[in-house]
């Protein structure tokens, strides 16, 4: 028996969510689709997700300080979860602070 893999994409602009969600669901995966920080907060607290896509620049809850809210959260309970975000200029100066 096949596992699904449980996808959060997390994406502010509409068409891009929907075009990651759809070639995704396309190849196969489960996908769940959030437009905020806060929105993706609450996935991720309701879901075990296999994986994340996260756009770093959210309204709401930012997706560095979701970032770290997710890996208090994976550490915490072990679980084995990737997480693919998107890049911006912003990356560098949030990766020294980890």
């Amino acid at each position: 028996m096949d596992n699904i893999i449980d996808i959060l994409v997390i994406e502010d602009d509409t068409n891009i969510n929907k075009l990651l969600c759809d070639m995704l669901s396309n190849s196969g995966y489960k996908t769940i689709a959030a437009y905020s920080g806060t929105e993706a907060l609450l996935y991720i607290q309701k879901y075990e997700l296999d994986m994340i896509l996260l756009d770093l620049m959210l309204p709401g809850i930012s997706g560095e300080e979701l970032l770290i809210k997710w890996m208090e959260k994976s550490m915490l309970k072990f679980m084995k979860t990737y997480c693919i975000f998107f890049v911006n200029g912003n990356l560098n100066k949030f990766m020294l602070q980890l």
